[in-house]
């Protein structure tokens, strides 16, 4: 089964491009994605950035 993380970023730096994966460094939890699929209508309403603060989206990115 698929699993999604999530973590916190306390400082963002905003020239930085984080698409490494590094979940332990932002102390993350996994969250199936079943239970993400029941939330996926709410989710795409949510703003968000994909790696860097200058890609930004909606949802999370699968």
């Amino acid at each position: 089964m698929s699993k999604a993380n999530f973590g916190t970023m306390h400082r963002i730096d905003i020239e930085k491009d984080y698409s490494e994966y590094e979940p332990q460094k932002y102390d993350c939890i996994s969250v199936d994605d079943d239970y993400i699929d029941g939330w996926w209508q709410e989710l795409v309403l949510i703003k968000n950035c994909y790696h860097c603060l200058k890609r930004l989206g909606f949802a999370l990115s699968r």
